[in-house]
């Protein structure tokens, strides 16, 4: 960029799932990037790397994750700290950002939670309709909107987002490395161990307990699945529980069903150690309804698995012909899918080459790059 450049990158909200997987990966491949910049990192989550002498990091109070204190945070401190120190730019990774303020901004657009309201209660869909005229405020300010897929941009503007298609900036995420390495098998064999899964044929689904995951289709194709199988196989998910009633309703299908002895919930794992969980799975279905990148879709692949997903714009974006795909909500057609596949090997082989190849093509090392070239285009423009 040429002179020094004072850049705050918001993180403060960024502390499980998807969010976390983002902030460490690309602010370490950030920081691999030589330039001149000087760059105040906000964050409420403990950053366990090392970075270089070109960035601080500022320990925000927990408080000013939640949307009624972060709103004030944004507009009083925040907008304060950037007219104290000068900033060029304002990256906000979570679509918000301070009004008024004399800097670029640049806000990344990942989370549709706001824009949905599917099954909401009253309370939730008045946070997220206040949410979302805060996310249209704060995108009508910025200089550029980055989106991590075409398909999400899109989802956005169908869901009421309302932004000028100049602003839109499509820049994909990556994926950790250690999905592609090779696996120690012994180690591999003993945490399996732990999660009663070593020497088990199983169908594997992760992520986090929403009802947009569609959980429910995949329960209900595996029970015909498994009744055609003769019961050989687990289905298991792994994933922390976001929607209590949710996984309720889950636990009670289960039942219904009579599989309860099949299914097995792993709870929120570890994210270095999810490459041992996908090695060891037979098969990976991805059956979520909503997603503006799906980083599981991409981990499967890089882990071997053959995969089936639900049939949407952002699976068929990520996966191309890596993925074989169902009707959404088609539990039955997903079911003959599962049936198959266990049953073809030339056509696992086949997405399991497709997959490795297509997997390759998401790096963090990539999209820490084409970010620098954005927040350079962004202070350009000013």
């Amino acid at each position: 960029m040429g002179a020094t450049n004072k850049i705050v990158l918001d993180f403060t909200s960024r502390a499980m799932g998807g969010g976390l997987t983002f902030l460490n990966n690309f602010i370490i491949n950030l920081a691999r990037v030589k330039t001149d910049n000087f760059y105040y990192l906000f964050t409420s989550s403990p950053f366990k790397f090392d970075l270089p002498s070109n960035f601080r990091i500022i320990r925000v109070n927990p408080l000013a994750t939640y949307e009624f204190w972060k709103f004030f945070w944004h507009q009083f401190a925040v907008k304060n700290f950037i007219e104290k120190e000068k900033i060029n730019l304002f990256y906000g990774s979570t679509g918000i950002s301070p009004f008024n303020i004399n800097c670029s901004i640049v806000l990344t657009l990942q989370n549709l939670w706001p824009f949905y309201l599917s099954g909401s209660s009253l309370l939730s869909k008045l946070e997220k309709r206040s949410r979302k005229l805060y996310i249209n405020k704060c995108t009508n300010i910025a200089t550029f909107i980055h989106f991590a897929s075409f398909a999400s941009y899109q989802e956005h503007l169908s869901f009421g987002l309302k932004i000028t298609n100049d602003k839109a900036r499509i820049i994909p995420f990556g994926i950790s490395n250690i999905f592609f390495d090779k696996i120690d098998s012994v180690n591999s064999s003993n945490y399996l161990e732990t999660l009663n899964l070593k020497n088990k044929k199983y169908i594997l689904f992760v992520g986090n307990i929403y009802r947009h995951k569609n959980i429910s289709s995949l329960i209900k194709a595996f029970a015909i699945f498994s009744r055609e199988i003769n019961n050989e196989y687990y289905l298991v998910i792994a994933g922390k529980i976001m929607e209590n009633n949710y996984y309720r309703k889950l636990l009670t299908l289960i039942n219904f069903l009579s599989i309860q002895n099949k299914v097995i919930f792993l709870g929120d794992i570890n994210y270095d150690q999810l490459p041992e969980i996908y090695h060891a799975a037979k098969l990976f279905v991805f059956p979520s309804a909503l997603e503006t990148f799906g980083f599981p879709m991409i981990e499967a692949m890089a882990c071997r698995v053959p995969q089936i997903a639900a049939d949407t714009p952002i699976a068929r974006e990520i996966c191309g012909d890596a993925s074989i795909y169902f009707p959404l909500y088609d539990h039955e057609r997903l079911a003959s899918l599962m049936l198959t596949l266990i049953a073809d090997d030339d056509l696992k082989e086949s997405l399991i080459s497709k997959g490795v190849k297509r997997a390759t093509h998401f790096t963090w090392e990539e999209m820490a790059r084409n970010m620098l070239k954005l927040f350079s285009e962004a202070i350009l423009s000013k």
